[in-house]
């Protein structure tokens, strides 16, 4: 995750720091992390979560939250149809961006399996408030029948 490092250090200003070195500590600050995150979700895709990021603000443990982002997440590209059903892509379209046409712009949705399992007998879907976090949904699945697949959707962009 070499290119984690590069953005790391352009943003900061330097190349003296470990991996377990403190963001803030190396000169990092709120509007720095808000570049960061920025940067991050356009070269990987993946959403910083700040609340996580303040609890562990290293450069080794962003790289292990986008592997384990990678690792996990299962991207489905809804296709604009009536009448899916969940064992096919979809599309949404969504409006016009500066006179192009819906066909050009897709709206890519990332979902993370909570859990799999190969005997389930359904899957469950779990959408969260806007600007929410997966993190919660981790309390309750204990409380879920193991006859269920349990997938959370995430980081919704528009794809051109």
């Amino acid at each position: 995750m070499q290119k984690v490092k590069e953005i790391w250090c352009q943003l900061l200003g330097t190349k003296d720091f470990g991996p377990h070195d403190e963001f803030f500590a190396v000169g990092g600050h709120s509007l720095t992390l808000v570049l960061l995150r920025n940067k991050i979700r356009e070269q990987f895709g993946f959403e910083l979560q700040f609340d996580r990021f303040y609890k562990r603000p290293t450069l080794l443990a962003l790289i292990e939250d986008i592997l384990m982002a990678k690792k996990y997440a299962n991207t489905a590209v809804l296709e604009r149809v009536s009448g899916c059903t969940t064992d096919e892509d979809h599309h949404i379209p969504l409006s016009p961006v500066d006179g192009a046409s819906t066909d050009e712009h897709l709206l890519v949705v990332n979902f993370v399996k909570l859990r799999e399992n190969s005997a389930a007998t359904g899957n469950l879907y779990m959408i969260h408030a806007i600007a929410g976090t997966i993190y919660p949904y981790y309390g309750i699945l204990a409380s879920i029948p193991e006859s269920l697949n349990l997938n959370t959707m995430c980081n919704i962009h528009q794809q051109v």
